[in-house]
C-alpha cells in the first residue's frame, strides 16, 4: 500500500477515544490543573447522549467499512464477532475498542 495512503488510513481509523479529550469534550493539562474545551468534541462535554451518539456513529461507520471491504457479508456478522470478544454488559467504549481491533487485524491480514 502507498505510504501516504497508509498514513491516511492510520489517521482514519482513530476513534473519538483517541482524541486528546478522550471523547468527553474536555482537554486537561498534563498535571490536571488546567482544562479547555475540545473544538472537535465540545458538545460531548454538555450531553452524554450526544457523546454516546458520536461513539455509535463511529462504530456504525467502521462496521459498514468492514462489510464493504472484507469477506463479512452482513453487519450482524460483525456485531456477533465483536460481541463475542466482550464481557457481559460492555460499555460503548468497549464496543468501539473491539471493532477497532477487528479493523486493525483486517488491515494487517489484507496487507
Amino acid at each position: 500500500m502507498d505510504l501516504t495512503l497508509e498514513l491516511k488510513m492510520d489517521e482514519a481509523i482513530k476513534s473519538p477515544l483517541e482524541c486528546a479529550c478522550g471523547s468527553n469534550g474536555i482537554i486537561l493539562s498534563l498535571n490536571g490543573t488546567m482544562r479547555t474545551y475540545c473544538p472537535k468534541h465540545i458538545l460531548c462535554a454538555f450531553s452524554e447522549e450526544y457523546r454516546l451518539g458520536v461513539l455509535r456513529d463511529y462504530y456504525r461507520n467502521v462496521r459498514k467499512f468492514l462489510v464493504l471491504t472484507t469477506p463479512f457479508e452482513r453487519a450482524s456478522d460483525i456485531d456477533m464477532l465483536v460481541k463475542s470478544s466482550l464481557e457481559e454488559e460492555p460499555t460503548p467504549e468497549e464496543w468501539v475498542r473491539s471493532i477497532q481491533r477487528l479493523l486493525v487485524l483486517n488491515r494487517h491480514l489484507m496487507g
